[in-house]
């Protein structure tokens, strides 16, 4: 996690939440450009932290994937998929009940921070970026 600003009011943007989501880290970095060339004012309002890879273990796995011409065959074939961040839970007979290591990491960078906004980004299977805004 690094962060940027100087506000009072803080922002956590988090991208690669799942392993197959890559246009967080393109949205991040062209935000970040933004913010040190262009929004002087947005780096005085708030401290911005970002998260730019939350899942890099399996991000890793989903390299070869990310340098292909995207193609709906292979986004189907050779794309690394883990759902694993809705832990804790169960399904049917069987109880998850520990968090994952880059859940716990999130967790605490949650808890260090304190962010009036969270941000997670992420990826629309064909038409872009989505995200989710949770407001503390």
């Amino acid at each position: 996690m690094f962060k940027i600003g100087k506000g009072v009011k803080k922002i956590l943007l988090i991208s690669f939440v799942a392993s197959d989501e890559p246009i967080g880290i393109l949205t991040l970095q062209a935000l970040v450009d933004k913010l040190l060339n262009n929004e002087q004012e947005l780096l005085s309002n708030y401290t911005w932290y970002f998260i730019p890879v939350a899942d890099p273990c399996y991000a890793k796995l989903n390299e070869g994937w990310f340098k292909d011409i995207y193609n709906i065959k292979s986004y189907i074939l050779e794309r690394f998929k883990v759902i694993e961040w809705k832990l804790p839970g169960s399904c049917g007979d069987y109880t998850f009940s520990h968090l994952t290591l880059k859940a716990l990491a999130v967790k605490k960078a949650i808890d260090m921070v304190k962010p009036d906004l969270i941000v997670p980004l992420h990826n629309n299977d064909f038409s872009g970026l989505y995200f989710f805004l949770e407001y503390t």
